[in-house]
């Protein structure tokens, strides 16, 4: 659950259920007004909706689900425009930081044994999170949730007050499920660092840095500010590669994507100020963008970005990347291969393949501010015109060991050990351990859409 905040849209006005009655004078349903709320944003005059054009005359009945009626509103290429009604979140609450999580404050992988056996896998929680506090850490098996095996419904572990786990083991490639050992824990506020791990090593001779950023968090000029710091030592310490490990980074806001690409690219890029993302509006918006000078068209290098803290022509980039990694960390990553081309090294799997980019509408009305509107409104492509449609696929291919217990920044981690050993000319990787792997399955946590903060 994630306080995701819409800025600043130009004249558009923020559209409020402000007629509550429909033609026969009943009071309108909290259903008839969240979707009436919904169709003015996906087709109203302003509308910034992607495919707004596409989808005008389309008829769904007001009465049914939210979450139904944007399914059945969005177009045929939309499968992340979407509603959430979080009984946790007012409008007024999600106006807070949103470096602000509400939850457990962990980050689950969730699976499917060949035999049927569903669980969760914890691949990292956030200092003083509910989820510390408990003592779950990565490597850790949830096989029950309030005494009840998992099934294929995981929304317990995320959208509960409140909740109770059962841990697994695992010996060989068999996880035992009846230990006895529970975890219980209150969902809470946890103040959120995106910054999880950075370190240094010394590689063949050279200094090599690490960083696993988990989301692009923009609550206010202090969290680029806290990234820049984090480079700024980086760079103090030589450092000649660089390992970006963004294999569980969903994705979110654009800014934090802009302040991370131009601490990581080749100073000549920076100076000059290339061109980040080139981003495609509807026709409306497109062509009103066009004629004010181009503004939210193209998203460029920042050559204010402290300089002490741009790390320049890096011999190599390595990027860690996993079927999680979305959106802002694919722009990112495409962003800057027309810079580095060989030099950048992606290692993993091939990413999600979040093509577009959008915003976080919340409803004025209060009786439904607690409803939150995630809605396409672009499509992005580098400055060489390519997008991440159908994902980024990676030079090294190589599976996660999603069974590996091993600290994330640990040398014998599975995925770090083995972009190392390439570092080091050793292919194989100190560590490692051979598993059947088992069926990955669609995540809860879904992707972000890249959060764009309109100018003026």
């Amino acid at each position: 659950m994630r306080n995701l905040i819409y800025i600043g849209l130009l004249a558009i006005a923020a559209f409020g259920c402000t007629d509550e009655k429909i033609n026969d004078g009943r009071d309108l349903t909290e259903n008839e007004q969240v979707n009436t709320y919904i169709k003015e944003e996906m087709t109203g005059n302003t509308s910034l909706y992607l495919w707004t054009e596409e989808i005008q005359g389309k008829s769904v009945t007001t009465t049914a689900d939210p979450s139904v009626y944007v399914a059945q509103m969005r177009h045929s290429d939309d499968k992340w425009t979407s509603v959430e009604q979080d009984p946790l979140v007012s409008r007024t609450d999600a106006n807070a930081n949103d470096d602000i999580e509400t939850g457990y404050g962990y980050y689950l992988l969730n699976y499917q044994t060949n035999d049927g056996l569903y669980f969760s896998y914890v691949g990292y929680v956030y200092p003083g999170s509910p989820a510390e506090k408990a003592g779950l850490k990565r490597g850790d098996i949830i096989t029950k949730v309030d005494g009840e095996y998992l099934t294929g419904d995981f929304s317990k572990l995320y959208t509960s007050s409140s909740v109770t786990v059962e841990l697994g083991t695992m010996e060989g490639n068999t996880i035992y499920t009846e230990t006895g050992k529970t975890v219980s824990m209150t969902a809470a506020n946890t103040q959120i660092d995106p910054v999880l791990v950075d370190t240094t090593y010394e590689v063949g001779g050279k200094k090599v840095g690490y960083l696993h950023y988990t989301r692009f968090v923009y609550a206010s000029d202090d969290d680029l500010d806290h990234l820049t710091t984090v480079f700024r030592r980086f760079k103090s310490e030589g450092v000649k590669e660089f390992i970006l490990d963004l294999r569980y980074n969903p994705g979110g806001y654009e800014m934090a994507a802009q302040r991370l690409a131009t601490l990581l690219a080749p100073e000549s890029a920076v100076a000059s100020e290339e061109v980040l993302l080139e981003k495609q509006w509807n026709a409306m918006w497109q062509a009103y963008y066009e004629a004010h000078g181009g503004v939210n068209l193209v998203t460029r290098l920042d050559k204010e970005v402290a300089a002490d803290a741009r790390l320049g022509d890096l011999e190599r980039l390595w990027v860690i990347t996993g079927s999680g990694t979305a959106s802002s960390s694919e722009v990112v990553i495409n962003g800057l291969k027309p810079f580095y081309g060989d030099r950048l090294i992606q290692v993993g799997e091939t990413t999600y393949g979040k093509y577009v980019g959008g915003v976080t509408r919340i409803p004025d009305d209060e009786e439904i501010s607690d409803w939150r509107l995630s809605l396409i409104t672009c499509t992005d492509v580098n400055s060489e015109g390519t997008s991440v449609k159908g994902g980024l696929a990676p030079d090294i291919p190589v599976e996660d060991n999603v069974l590996d217990s091993y600290p994330l920044g640990d040398t014998s981690e599975f995925l770090l050990g083995r972009v190392l050993s390439h570092i080091q000319d050793d292919p194989i990787p100190t560590g490692s351990r051979s598993m059947s792997q088992p069926t990955p399955l669609p995540a809860w946590q879904e992707p972000l859409p890249m959060l764009i903060i309109l100018q003026e």
